[in-house]
């Protein structure tokens, strides 16, 4: 009876002493990526406005079911200017990109061998700061 008393004491120090490590490897096990999307934080630009990376997204990547943030510094972001055409991407530096034309646009992210997209808005810019007069 004792012997087996100081086995479960010894088991449950051991699980419990085992626990208290973080397990070895990559998240999920793997740096294969299962699924890759972005959160825009913005979708409605004026022309002249600047798209910043770190300010107007965010990107999350799946390892077998296990969701992570990526940073930006690990992705790739493109926009095309006109969303027909999502192979003509100019790059987005890190301190951002003017919008000029209005129109809808694709900003495409890509992350070890995958890609996400979403489209966002440019409307004309108003040299009111927004407020419109109507003069009757």
């Amino acid at each position: 009876m004792r012997r087996l008393c100081r086995f479960f004491i010894i088991l449950i120090v051991a699980c419990t002493v085992a626990s208290c490590f973080s397990p070895i490897g990559s998240i999920g096990g793997s740096d294969l990526v299962d699924f890759l999307w972005a959160e825009p934080n913005r979708l409605e630009y004026k022309a002249g406005d600047r798209f910043v990376p770190n300010y107007d997204l965010e990107v999350f990547a799946s390892y077998q079911g296990v969701t992570k943030p990526i940073p930006l510094k690990e992705v790739e972001i493109g926009i095309a200017e006109d969303p027909n055409k999502p192979n003509a991407l100019e790059g987005i530096p890190s301190d951002g990109y003017t919008l000029k034309n209005e129109g809808k646009k694709l900003v495409v992210i890509e992350y070890k061998g995958m890609d996400t997209a979403y489209s966002i808005k440019v409307s004309p810019a108003s040299g009111t700061g927004g407020i419109d007069f109507v003069w009757e």
